[in-house]
């Protein structure tokens, strides 16, 4: 459930409300019973997340949502997944 505090006790208790959040929970601060602000923990970025805001890595304009089916493999030929199978156990044993 989402704790509702005041302007006022806001104010009063901002230390321990902001510790509050810190340990994860969500605090909507009303003004004459009127929520006009949420206070949510932030989370920590991911390593993908870090090397964007630094800009070490550019992050793809768009998302691939559709891949193409593969190519079927040629008469005489395995299928590509059945090599990539193949390599990586021959990489695990």
């Amino acid at each position: 459930m989402l704790h509702q505090v005041g302007i006022r006790e806001l104010k009063d208790t901002l230390s321990a409300i902001l510790r509050r959040v810190q340990e994860g929970e969500q605090i909507e601060v009303t003004d004459n019973g009127r929520p006009i602000v949420r206070m949510t923990p932030i989370r920590p970025m991911s390593a993908t997340e870090r090397l964007a805001a630094d800009g070490t890595l550019v992050l793809a304009a768009d998302q691939v949502t559709e891949w193409p089916d593969p190519e079927p493999a040629r008469p005489g030929e395995k299928p590509m997944s059945e090599i990539v199978i193949e390599m990586r156990a021959d990489e695990r044993y």
